[in-house]
């Protein structure tokens, strides 16, 4: 059985501008895991750096409002939203409420850091939610 408490995990800057708490990160953890977990938050006003990852991401939000941008569509996201992320897509989200905005992401395969790259600054859609929501 393995068994993670978040306040075990020491929280750090990542590489894509929010801070994590790694909480289930092959090889470290010895179960043979598929994917990566982490704890990220981003204060009222921050947002990630653009980035793409050659892995599929998803992001479930705990706390806080935030607008979530892939390629061209940007949709807003709020407590217990799922949004799945697509691997080599640009991506980034960004906090809109006046709290932390706090969210798991869990990637599939792991993430490593030679997966995640940083890229030019997109616009997304302007106009509005341009997401596509399941019932």
């Amino acid at each position: 059985m393995l068994i993670r408490t978040v306040t075990e995990c020491t929280e750090v800057d990542s590489p894509d501008g929010c801070y994590i708490r790694e909480i289930l990160q092959p090889p470290r953890e010895a179960a043979g895991l598929g994917f990566s977990l982490a704890l990220a938050r981003l204060g009222p006003g921050e947002r990630t750096h653009a980035h793409v990852l050659s892995h599929d991401e998803v992001y479930f939000l705990l706390e806080g409002s935030g607008r979530m941008h892939i390629g061209a569509r940007s949709a807003s996201l709020g407590p217990e939203d799922t949004v799945f992320i697509p691997r080599g897509e640009v991506q980034w989200i960004e906090n809109t409420g006046a709290g932390d905005l706090r969210f798991l992401a869990l990637v599939s395969p792991p993430w490593r850091p030679e997966i995640d790259r940083r890229v030019a600054e997109t616009t997304g859609d302007a106009a509005g939610d341009s997401s596509s929501r399941e019932p």
